[in-house]
Formats: C-alpha cells, sequence, structure tokens
C-alpha cells in the first residue's frame, strides 16, 4: 500500500509501518496494526498539519501516573495534546490540561524532546514531542473529554509496563527514565 503512495520500501513493526522514503529518511505510520491497512484513522484537518505535540506526567500521592485510554488511536497515554500555531508550547501544555483534564498547572518542567515524522492519509506529517512534568497544580483532575478518552486512570509505573499498547510520546517518557519496551506488546515478556 505504502509503495503506491512513492515510498521504496516498509516493513511493518508492532505498533505500525516504518517506510523508507526516496531519501531514506525513516518515517512511522499511523496505522495501529496490520488489520488496521484497509480502514483509517478519521484524521481531522490539524492533524494533517506540522505542530508541536505535548504530554503531562501528572502523578498522585502515592506516586501513580494519570493515563488515558485513547478512543481514536486505540492505546494507552499520558494525557496529549496539540499546540496551536498561535500558542507557545507551555500555553499549549496549560490548555490542553484544562481542556482535558480540568486542572490550571503552577509548576512545571520539560524533561524530554523528540522529533517524529508520520504519514497520515499519505501525508508526511512532522510532529515535535515536549514531555513534561508537572509538579503543581490546581483543581481536581476528572476526564472533560470522555469521548476522546474512555478511561482515565492513575497507573504505577508496574502497569504502565504491562500495558498492551501505548503512544510513542509515552514511550518517550518511559526511555528518559530509564525504561525501554515495544509500543504494542504481545505479552509481558515483550517489556
Amino acid at each position: 500500500m505504502l509503495q503506491s503512495l512513492g515510498y521504496k520500501k516498509t516493513k511493518h513493526l508492532d505498533g505500525g509501518i516504518l517506510a523508507w522514503q526516496e531519501k531514506k529518511k525513516p518515517v512511522f505510520s499511523d496505522f495501529l496494526s496490520e488489520a488496521s491497512l484497509s480502514e483509517t484513522i478519521p484524521y481531522t484537518p490539524e492533524d494533517l498539519l506540522d505542530h508541536h505535540g505535548i504530554a503531562a506526567v501528572i502523578t498522585n500521592e502515592k506516586g501513580e501516573i494519570l493515563m488515558q485510554d485513547h478512543v481514536k488511536y486505540k492505546f494507552w497515554t499520558l494525557p496529549v495534546g496539540k499546540v496551536h500555531p498561535s500558542q507557545t508550547v507551555e500555553e499549549g501544555l496549560a490548555q490542553e490540561l484544562f481542556e482535558e483534564c480540568n486542572i490550571v498547572i503552577e509548576k512545571w518542567k520539560e524533561i524530554a524532546t523528540r522529533e517524529y515524522d508520520y504519514i497520515r492519509n499519505g501525508k508526511n506529517v512532522a510532529v515535535s514531542a515536549h514531555v513534561f512534568v508537572i509538579l503543581q497544580y490546581s483543581g481536581d483532575i476528572k476526564n472533560k473529554e470522555p469521548h476522546k478518552h474512555k478511561e482515565q486512570l492513575f497507573l504505577s509505573l508496574d502497569k504502565i509496563k504491562e500495558l498492551p499498547c501505548v503512544s510513542d510520546i509515552t514511550l518517550l517518557y518511559l526511555e528518559s527514565i530509564g525504561i525501554k519496551r515495544k509500543k504494542k506488546l504481545s505479552s509481558p515478556k515483550d517489556i
């Protein structure tokens, strides 16, 4: 399928497809499994634009981390969102956490960044991912967007490592604290 879009080589991965363009630059396609190759994710126009993406590590008093079961992408993720072109990354972080989780952030620290290239509807989309630890916030956490997130739970790192499928930005966070695992697990031994 991707060869018909001008890609020389493709390789099936657990979490998607890695494709090489003419320049041989690896790009990750947002296909979640081989079964979904015949389906397309319903991207919004914003999803098809280059952008900054944010993720927030929010912990409770037990040290558990807030995770969301994402409806559209069918994976578990830290609270995430897109930064609008008119915003700074920090403004986007504050807006997304208020819109999704009902909190006002007061203190935060950026801990990781990475550049990703995705293929969405045949278009290369560059995403600059930023992971923040939220050090202080006000408000009571609640899922304000249940149409986007089936569940919102605080989970221990051990439980997060066992989740069947997690987002790239969640993997980036895990890598930043020294934990390596695959995007999609077929069994716990894949961690």
